[in-house]
């Protein structure tokens, strides 16, 4: 019995650890598309900048 909740705490303990990965994981990405959205935008002003300048 003992051995059998040591090994249910550390499969808990593994799924947890998952789970946090794969938030870390999705956060990053979110990062990612934020920035990307922002590099855009900022382009697209840069380019209605010039176009307006000429």
């Amino acid at each position: 019995m003992h051995e059998n909740e040591r090994n249910q705490t550390y499969l808990m303990n593994k799924e947890n650890e998952v789970r946090v990965l794969e938030k870390k994981k999705s956060d990053r990405s979110d990062n990612f598309t934020n920035i990307s959205k922002t590099t855009s935008s900022k382009a697209r002003m840069n380019q209605e900048v010039v176009e307006i300048g000429e």
